[in-house]
């Protein structure tokens, strides 16, 4: 019942100006009632931070004041959710895709690759997983 009108606001805001939480979001909700928001996306990718992360989305303005809460690993998460659901039926995002691609290690074969940044992000995800563990061990 609010679907549809939901779908109507929504293409209403593509393309509108915004954080890369807000795009993030965006995405996420188009994709949700059906829509491609491959605008959003192309504005998102270069938006992604040299580590690998993108900054802080604010999610809340705390009453009249002008404190903001935000949180950066879940702007990055929500960035790599909808990177996750247009961009691989989205392959052919054209030139601004070539903004987001990086220099990483490959380890596996000891030599320099270009990796999309939402890849490097992965990797550097689960290199820092492996260095919490071991810091918990440590601890242990």
């Amino acid at each position: 019942m609010l679907q549809p009108l939901l779908r109507d606001r929504v293409q209403e805001r593509i393309g509108a100006e915004g954080d890369s939480g807000t795009l993030a979001m965006r995405i996420l909700v188009c994709n949700f009632v059906g829509i491609r928001n491959e605008l959003d996306l192309r504005r998102l990718l270069p938006m992604q931070c040299i580590d690998g992360g993108w900054e802080i989305g604010w999610i809340y303005r705390y009453g009249l004041t002008d404190i903001l809460v935000g949180n950066r690993g879940l702007t990055t998460a929500l960035a790599m959710k909808a990177i996750e659901v247009v961009a691989p039926l989205s392959l052919h995002i054209g030139a601004d895709a070539l903004t987001s691609i990086t220099k990483v290690n490959n380890i596996q074969n000891d030599r320099r690759r270009l990796v999309p940044r939402y890849e490097a992000a992965a990797y550097l995800r689960s290199m820092l997983g492996v260095l919490l563990q071991r810091i918990r061990r440590s601890y242990l």
